[in-house]
């Protein structure tokens, strides 16, 4: 399953917009539509990221499982798409869940 995952973010990073938005909903569109909108079971779609708080998609962004694909994005930009996917402003630091 590892390998999946690394091979659909590969695929995620390879295929980036030419121009980076600071607007969370062109963000989502351009880097995250492709993959979150798709269907697959194994990826969380829409709906569930829009049930995190902006903290834990930063923490992913940042840190997790979206790391690669967040290195790619500036702290604006990753903050941008959080508060977009999840409809609340990250606050602080301290929004940030240490458990993902």
């Amino acid at each position: 399953m590892h390998t999946f995952l690394a091979a659909l973010l590969a695929l995620c990073f390879l295929c980036p917009s030419v121009s980076f938005a600071s607007d969370g909903s062109q963000i989502y569109e351009s880097r995250c539509a492709s993959c979150h909108d798709s269907n697959n079971a194994q990826i969380p779609s829409k709906t569930v990221l829009k049930r995190l708080n902006p903290g834990t998609i930063v923490r992913a962004l940042d840190r997790g499982t979206m790391r690669q694909l967040g290195s790619t994005l500036s702290a604006t930009e990753r903050a941008s798409v959080a508060e977009y996917l999840s409809g609340r402003k990250l606050v602080s630091e301290k929004d940030i869940d240490s458990k993902l």
